[in-house]
């Protein structure tokens, strides 16, 4: 037993040595993005530093495929390979500090889209770079490393279970107070350190052949016997939902594009993953060759319902990826279709280009994004008469539907972009001048169901929560009672009852047993729902010949049907204020 241990663990020192040896630059990578990881996880830093820190882990990180991709690339039995080895690691720190100091300035939507697609560009390069010099069975190579990478990170999910019991085990069995941190530490190690230089590893040397007789049976019977089938039955219900547009000619709001190009997707990889089953099986072999014609039609389906969305919503960066990967994914079955002998390398590398084009340079999704919805901007304001010879002329009175698309386009750009870059407004322009220079405040829209309702949810502004008393005599907090959780509060104090009901919406109050004030919530907040929307007022004043009340509203959910004018609430919090007449 002893033996066999000492085994394994001389097996495991050689494999992270090899891997050390062959890639140091994606080890040293590995090991300073852990542990700038480990230092956030214990370090309780300004939130200014925590962003800093945050920043230079993503860029260690990216580094990360950057080396093994030069690496690679290095091995290469070229002119200029050796040379390459040489300036690997100042090149790769020439490239990160410039990618730091110029495109990662700050954590956004931008530039963590940007990340994602050079990530993938990488660790793409990383795999395809060995086979470019037209070698064969690249199919295997990569389901090779496919399975060992799996293999690899269980080993590493399991040796973090195994020290994480032992921790809990000595921090309950000998009371020794150990930082629950400890715990994503480990994590960190296992996942970030110690899974990768193995894996690294396990990656084959170049001198290495694969051959088809190598295709794990396990994963042939899933592909063929499981996915193919699957896959065969998705088409057909594909179809089938195709003619029924045909015959209602009713578009889905923004299903279609989703479910044909995420299925498409995985019928690429399929189709690329089958290829060294092809000469060996039938079903695999009639499966690549007739079901990239098959995809085609679902595919200009996919198409004409993004083109409806873009023609009515304008370009964003999630439709602009989707109409980036449907191209690419359009382009494989294409390639497929009249390719007799396809070369399944380019699929890694068109998609690696496509990657990088999509977030950089004028074409980039976020170029695309700011100026189409600068254009819908234009047509809205010329379409509802508040633009006269390129000014902005204040509106109050438009339709709450009007309201909803010029909102909607500001919100984007707050959240997406910034207010400055929107170019009819000027750079000082916040929401708060939403109503100054157009004439009605901010006007937020909201999910719609597929019974027509629209739900939302409001909370309480942090600057409205300082409550000035005003000469009230009781304050009640009512935040707390919900439909199905809490069901109904009384609270009693000073010959005062006060009943309020979450189910039934319904506030009772009584002073020595007589009831002086009964008010249906859901009736009260309809009544001043317009006011409510419109302005954001959060405060209802009511009274009765009795008392005098005022609702400050903390949250409200709920729904609404534009169609309808149906309104309903679902819960609601608020505090109560109480005055004697």
């Amino acid at each position: 037993m002893v033996s066999k241990i000492r085994t394994l663990v001389q097996l495991l020192t050689n494999k992270i040595l090899f891997s050390i040896k062959r890639f140091p630059e994606a080890a040293g990578m590995a090991t300073a993005t852990v542990t700038v990881l480990i230092v956030m996880n214990h370090w309780r830093a300004p939130k200014e530093t925590v962003e800093l820190l945050t920043r230079m882990a993503m860029t260690l990180a990216l580094g990360f495929p950057i080396t093994l991709a030069l690496r690679v690339l290095a091995e290469q039995e070229t002119k200029w390979g050796k040379k390459l080895s040489t300036l690997l690691l100042p090149l790769t720190l020439g490239i990160l500090v410039m990618y730091f100091t110029c495109l990662l300035r700050e954590l956004s939507p931008l530039t963590i889209s940007r990340y994602i697609a050079y990530s993938l560009a990488c660790y793409l390069a990383f795999l395809f770079i060995p086979y470019l010099s037209n070698r064969q069975h690249f199919e295997l190579y990569v389901l090779d490393l496919f399975v060992k990478f799996c293999v690899t990170y269980l080993y590493a999910a399991t040796l973090f279970l195994g020290l994480a019991a032992i921790l809990l085990t000595i921090n309950l069995l000998f009371a020794v107070q150990l930082s629950d941190k400890l715990y994503l530490d480990l994590w960190l190690l296992c996942a970030g350190l110690f899974a990768p230089v193995c894996f690294l590893g396990e990656i084959p040397e170049r001198s290495r052949t694969l051959a088809p007789e190598q295709y794990p049976y396990v994963l042939k019977v899933l592909f063929v016997q499981i996915l193919i089938p699957l896959l065969s039955v998705y088409t057909i219900i594909l179809y089938a939902y195709f003619g029924k547009i045909l015959i209602t000619q009713t578009w889905p709001q923004g299903l279609v594009a989703h479910l044909v190009l995420w299925y498409a997707l995985c019928s690429t990889l399929l189709i690329f993953i089958l290829h060294p089953l092809r000469t060996r099986n039938g079903i695999a072999e009639r499966f690549s060759q007739l079901f990239p014609w098959f995809i085609l039609p679902l595919l200009g389906m996919m198409f004409i319902a993004m083109g409806k969305r873009i023609a009515a919503f304008g370009v964003t960066e999630n439709r602009y990826y989707v109409l980036a990967a449907g191209v690419w994914v359009t382009g494989c079955m294409l390639y497929y279709c009249f390719s007799k002998r396809p070369r399944n390398v380019l699929l890694p590398v068109t998609l690696a280009v496509v990657a990088f084009l999509t977030v950089t340079g004028p074409w980039s999704s976020f170029s695309a994004s700011r100026y189409s919805q600068n254009r819908r901007l234009v047509t809205l304001l010329k379409k509802y008469e508040l633009l006269v010879d390129g000014a902005i002329v204040p509106r109050p009175h438009l339709s709450t539907e009007a309201k909803y698309e010029i909102s909607s386009i500001i919100a984007y750009f707050r959240d997406h972009h910034s207010l400055q870059e929107i170019a009819l407004l000027p750079d000082d322009f916040t929401i708060d001048d939403m109503e100054k220079v157009f004439g009605f405040a901010f006007t937020r829209s909201h999910p719609v169901g597929p019974d027509g309702r629209e739900y939302f949810y409001y909370q309480l502004p942090d600057e409205e929560r300082l409550i000035p008393l005003e000469g009230y005599e009781f304050f009640v907090d009512l935040t707390g009672i919900y439909k199905g959780i809490y069901w109904e509060q009384t609270i009693n104090q000073k010959g005062f009852t006060v009943t309020y009901s979450g189910q039934e919406k319904i506030l009772v109050i009584s002073e020595d047993n007589k009831e002086v004030y009964r008010k249906n919530l859901a009736d009260l907040l309809e009544a001043e729902w317009t006011t409510f929307e419109s302005t954001g007022r959060w405060l209802i004043v009511d009274q009765n010949e009795n008392l005098n009340l005022r609702y400050l509203i903390k949250h409200i959910q709920g729904w609404e049907n534009r169609s309808t004018g149906e309104l309903g609430i679902d819960g609601v919090g608020f505090y109560l204020f109480i005055k004697k007449r």
